[in-house]
């Protein structure tokens, strides 16, 4: 399990409340089950979404094994560089550009969808998520081919 800080939160749910000043229900514990509890180890994922808010690191390595037999096709991961999350989960942001890069290095192409920059090698995923200047924003992971098209489609 794991403590989720429901101050500061940027995600809607329940920021939203907090922007507007109307409630604080405080922190909660998230109970954490591995992924193989509800998924065989050989079933494929066509997409995965993971929006943790600052745990995204934990959940990554925990789904690592998936990671590396490519049995994920797609992850569309929240990465909160921002507001101290990781910090207040004992993560540093070398441990989550290293597990990024841990990703990459399976053959996995990671495509910002911050600023929509294709990052294809882990050197160049780490590089990234080390200098990353957002609060808050999502990557998506992918064993797919991506090109200038395919990221053009996307912003649409």
């Amino acid at each position: 399990s794991f403590r989720v800080p429901s101050v500061g939160c940027m995600g809607r749910f329940p920021a939203s409340a907090h922007e507007t000043g109307k409630f604080d229900q405080g922190d909660f514990l998230a109970h954490v089950y591995p992924l193989s509890k509800f998924i065989h180890n050989d079933q494929p994922i066509l997409l995965m979404k993971v929006d943790t808010e600052g745990n995204e690191r934990n959940v990554l390595e925990g789904a690592m094994t998936h990671f590396s037999r490519r049995i994920v096709r797609n992850a569309i991961i929240e990465v909160t560089p921002g507001r101290d999350f990781w910090k207040n989960v004992n993560v540093t942001r070398e441990q989550v550009a290293e597990t990024f890069a841990r990703i990459a290095n399976y053959s996995y192409t990671m495509v910002s969808l911050d600023d929509y920059v294709v990052h294809k090698t882990p050197e160049d995923v780490y590089d990234y998520i080390m200098h990353a200047t957002f609060v808050q924003s999502d990557v998506w992971f992918t064993t797919d081919a991506v090109n200038a098209t395919d990221v053009e489609q996307i912003k649409l």
